[in-house]
């Protein structure tokens, strides 16, 4: 009787694992390119661009840009800077001041334009560039504050 009992709960429970009701949660979305700037080799001191620059963030499924007046560029963003999303959808964290930043929000901070073909050749992002996330190409520095309209 005991070997019944067993044998109809390992039942009971395979046909529950098979249920309907068991869904697989979708994979996650990948995460857009966010290009950040490599360590600085051992006693090289890091090159940091010191324009004031106020804009906002553009981050879509493919890149996060920043529109800078009429100007937009791939910025690259210096190590400890991170993309991640939350309940409220997509965000990039400052490495110094920790503040979020979601799509469209204004900041004002330090950094500055360069040729995109002097960036790729100092290498300065720690992974290829993706092709969709070419064109102009900038520095962001660390400590970004949030800007008033």
């Amino acid at each position: 009787m005991q070997r019944n009992r067993i044998g109809t709960i390992v039942l009971i429970a395979a046909i529950a694992g098979c249920s309907p009701q068991d869904h697989l949660k979708p994979a996650p979305q990948p995460l857009p390119y966010i290009a950040i700037e490599k360590p600085s080799p051992p006693g090289q001191t890091r090159i940091m661009l010191t324009a004031r620059i106020r804009g906002r963030f553009v981050i879509d499924d493919e890149c996060v840009r920043i529109k800078a007046g009429k100007s937009l560029f791939t910025p690259i963003f210096y190590d400890g800077t991170r993309i991640d999303r939350d309940t409220e959808g997509l965000f990039v964290q400052d490495a110094e001041t920790a503040i979020r930043f979601r799509n469209g929000d204004r900041f004002v901070g330090g950094g500055g334009e360069m040729p995109a073909d002097h960036l790729k050749e100092l290498r300065l992002a720690s992974s290829p560039i993706p092709q969709a996330c070419q064109g102009k190409m900038g520095t962001i520095n660390p400590g970004l504050q949030r800007a008033q309209r």
